[in-house]
C-alpha cells in the first residue's frame, strides 16, 4: 500500500495561501472565460487523491462556485450553476 503524503495545514497552509493570493489574486478559471473574479480558494490542479503534489505548481486560486464545479466533475457529479439575479432584478447572462 503507498503511503499517502501529509497535507499541509495550519500556519504553514495559511501562510502558503496568503503568498498564493498575493501573486496571483484572480480566480484562473473565471479568467480563461474572459470574467474578472476574486480568487478565493486555493486549489491542487490534480487532486492529491489522484496523485497531485502539494506544490506551488499544482496550486491554483478559484473562486467559490469554480471551485464548487471543479470538485464537483473530479467526482463524476453534474454541476448545475445557481442562477443569479443582477441588482437590476433581472437574471444575469453568462
Amino acid at each position: 500500500m503507498q503511503n499517502k503524503p501529509k497535507r499541509i495545514s495550519g500556519v504553514t497552509l495559511q501562510n502558503i495561501r496568503a503568498r498564493h493570493f498575493r501573486a496571483n489574486p484572480l480566480c484562473v478559471m473565471c479568467q480563461s472565460k474572459g470574467k474578472l473574479s476574486a480568487a478565493q480558494e486555493l486549489d491542487h490542479i490534480i487532486p492529491l487523491h489522484k496523485g497531485g503534489s502539494d506544490t506551488d505548481s499544482n496550486r491554483q486560486g478559484l473562486c467559490k462556485e469554480c471551485h464548487t464545479e471543479k470538485s464537483k466533475k473530479e467526482r463524476g457529479h453534474t454541476y448545475k450553476p445557481k442562477q443569479r439575479i443582477s441588482i437590476s432584478g433581472w437574471p444575469e447572462i453568462n
